[in-house]
């Protein structure tokens, strides 16, 4: 039976460390999309600062997913909230980032979801320019 727990530990540590992994490279993605964007984040932003966890959550789904939008339903979980917590709480908060950011950080896109804002989007190959975010 010992050999049985110290197999199932070991399994554990193991995904633990391919999830933590993961995480950094998504990390690593986020990072090079703002910077690209003309966002510096050393020493934590004040627009980054102004955001709560959840909020940054969402910032994180738009940046990982852009110039493509996300489904609400995929934001509302990606935020932390259980499906439960309805739609206007999403809403909510992308209306309190927008307040943050500026109304155009985060753009609506009707019967899809959301996406990045074209000022905080990175540009992507095919796409014609650069943009500029300031």
């Amino acid at each position: 039976m010992q050999h049985a727990k110290a197999y199932s530990a070991g399994s554990a540590i193991r995904e633990l460390e391919r999830q933590l992994q993961s995480a950094k490279a998504k990390i690593a993605l986020l990072e090079a999309r703002l910077e690209l964007a003309g966002i510096d984040i050393t020493d934590a932003p004040p627009w980054l600062a102004r955001l709560t966890p959840s909020q940054r959550r969402i910032m994180y789904a738009l940046y990982v997913a852009s110039p493509f939008e996300v489904d609400r339903w995929d934001l509302l979980i990606a935020m932390g909230s259980e499906l439960d917590a309805g739609l206007g709480c999403l809403v909510a908060q992308i209306t309190h980032i927008r307040d943050r950011l500026g109304t155009d950080a985060v753009e609506a896109i009707p019967g899809a979801g959301y996406r990045l804002g074209p000022r905080l989007r990175a540009p992507h190959p095919g796409e014609a320019h650069a943009r500029d975010p300031g």
